[in-house]
């Protein structure tokens, strides 16, 4: 059975049936900003982050959902642009140990991690050879008998955990045993940034309930102290700590100060509007994990 499409004048009403006010922005503006900036579907999946009272939001206006869309928005930017700087800082870092490395010539690597995972290293080659991505040229000098400079110079962040998975296998270096595990899980919130899909929805959902790792326990204890057992056992939180920990881990002193910076900048517009959010126990328990992975990285330098 097909839902009825709305008019905007019908998810007006459609919300205001559900509670939510239109105190500090007009209905008219509402409809605008749903024409313009962003559509009902997306916006509507941040009130699930306030309480309900007899099956109505409490407390809930429509700035309040613009407000949440906003920082979900500021908040994917800052960890795409921090699985950006892990990605890199990760390719100099094996990039580094190789070169060091006496009894690698930079090319049987490749092959022997071909053998490996040959999938992946199939999908690194169809991306040199796509002339889309602009690397024709470099496929036409590189393909035949890839080296490791090259071939990571054009691997994705997937084949790049999948590739370090493969190194510590092989070699057994201990500074890539923690790192191996938690990218992929840098992974998972690099995707939802880069596909501009929500963060700040299902917070703390048993649906998202997974089973802390030994390696989520110890880096909180060691950096962040989140007391909270339960936090510990959620996927995003897990997510976001492995993302911070790497950044800090990996990345240059002026990489985690301009994170820091962005991170702050962000807490410093959720706490602009802190009342929206006294019905919504969910986001302030996540800006208060939020403050404590900022802290944790902040320490570093």
């Amino acid at each position: 059975m097909h839902k009825h499409k709305a008019t905007y004048e019908e998810m007006i009403r459609n919300m205001k049936n559900k509670g939510i006010t239109f105190k500090i922005i007009s209905e008219k503006d509402a409809i605008h900003y749903l024409k313009n900036d962003n559509y009902y579907f997306k916006l509507n999946a941040f009130r699930g982050n306030f309480e309900k009272r007899n099956n109505k939001y409490i407390d809930l206006d429509f700035q309040y959902l613009i407000n949440i869309s906003t920082i979900d928005s500021q908040l994917r930017n800052i960890l795409l642009k921090m699985s950006l700087d892990i990605e890199h800082s990760l390719k100099v870092k094996i990039l580094d140990m190789i070169t060091q490395d006496p009894t690698e010539d930079g090319y049987s690597i490749v092959r022997r991690f071909k053998g490996f995972s040959e999938w992946n290293y199939n999908e690194t080659i169809k991306f040199m050879m796509n002339p889309k991505e602009y690397k024709l040229d470099f496929y036409n000098k590189h393909h035949i008998n890839t080296e490791i400079w090259a071939f990571l110079e054009c691997a994705g962040f997937g084949t790049l955990a999948k590739f370090t998975e493969f190194y510590y296998i092989e070699k057994k270096y201990r500074q890539l045993k923690l790192i191996k595990g938690l990218l992929y899980n840098v992974k998972h919130l690099r995707n939802t940034a880069a596909h501009n899909s929500c963060i700040l929805i299902n917070l703390f959902d048993p649906v998202e309930k997974i089973k802390a790792s030994i390696n989520i326990k110890n880096i909180n204890k060691d950096n962040y102290n989140i007391s909270e057992t339960s936090y510990l056992n959620d996927i995003k939180i897990n997510d976001l700590m492995s993302t911070f920990f790497l950044h800090k881990e990996l990345c240059s002193k002026s990489m985690i100060y301009q994170n820091i910076e962005l991170c702050k900048e962000l807490l410093q517009i959720i706490q602009l509007h802190n009342n929206y959010y006294k019905n919504a126990p969910r986001i302030i328990s996540f800006n208060e994990i939020l403050i404590k992975l900022v802290d944790g990285n902040s320490k570093s330098l």
